[in-house]
């Protein structure tokens, strides 16, 4: 599945507003003293929305030095992120990376802080270790329920040494007012989530990753995030997310006529996430 820059950017402030607090204050509890040079790899990085926010993050947190590899398949995805991060935090010294092929390598040295990110251009079933730094952190933001959990089983027995992250994974959408029409759609929308590609997580993501990171020796906390969307408050965050909705609903034998009905019925979308820290039991 792909997105557009539109949809990624325009989640951007949702994402933000919805991830869990606990859930995030406990990863500073378990990441390396702050002396240390933290080493984050960004899986499925998209636009990189993370860099809007992450490493600024790190650094309020006392970790002065960071390096980042932003992993994403789609070349113009992160070239855009690429070129956004240049103005969000000043990246400079763009250069070729000297160990990656589809790499782009930038700095930012300012007062003390060190920064260094890697744009990647690769799939996520190339990671391994031959080539890349084991990390401390491994973030996967809105990617769980897209992957098969083999795919997932196999990255998290590669990298069971290191902290994994992971926000705003999708386990049920609701359409309100809560009526019957709305109801029938919501359900259909999320059950396509999980029969279009039976091998896709979808909204079963939330139950099972946590059980695949507990298989392999992780201590594991979860907690809720939640989108609200409003018609008259968001409407292109509103029509972004009916688009998808009619979209997929329409390949779950529901009418077009009862969509529209939906549609035209609905003022808020609720959109229930899960975040998780997966956290080696060796940590």
């Amino acid at each position: 599945m792909t997105f557009t820059s539109e949809w990624l950017n325009t989640r951007r402030k949702y994402d933000e507003k919805a991830r869990n607090l606990i859930v995030l204050k406990k990863l500073f509890q378990v990441l390396p003293n702050q002396e240390s040079h933290l080493l984050i790899w960004d899986l499925g990085a998209g636009t990189c929305n993370s860099l809007k926010k992450f490493p600024n993050l790190f650094f309020g947190e006392g970790y002065l030095t960071q390096t980042w590899y932003f992993i994403e398949k789609d070349q113009d995805l992160l070239k855009q992120g690429y070129q956004e991060g240049l103005t969000t935090i000043s990246l400079d010294n763009r250069k070729e990376c000297s160990s990656h092929n589809n790499c782009i390598e930038v700095t930012y040295f300012r007062q003390g802080y060190r920064f260094e990110g890697h744009f990647l251009n690769i799939d996520i079933e190339s990671l391994g270790r031959s080539y890349f730094q084991s990390p401390n952190l491994i973030m996967a933001n809105a990617l769980f329920d897209l992957l098969y959990p083999e795919l997932i089983e196999t990255l998290v027995a590669r990298y069971n040494d290191s902290i994994w992250y992971s926000s705003l994974n999708h386990q049920a959408t609701h359409l309100l007012p809560k009526t019957k029409t709305n109801l029938l759609v919501a359900q259909a929308y999320d059950r396509h989530t999980i029969q279009k590609d039976q091998k896709r997580l979808g909204i079963q993501t939330c139950s099972k990753v946590p059980r695949i990171m507990e298989k392999h020796g992780f201590n594991v906390t979860k907690g809720k995030s939640r989108w609200k969307i409003t018609r008259g408050d968001d409407p292109i965050m509103f029509r972004l997310l009916w688009q998808f909705i009619r979209n997929a609903v329409s390949e779950m034998r529901i009418s077009p006529n009862t969509i529209q009905k939906a549609e035209e019925e609905c003022s808020e979308i609720v959109v229930d996430h899960c975040d998780f820290l997966a956290v080696p039991k060796s940590h």
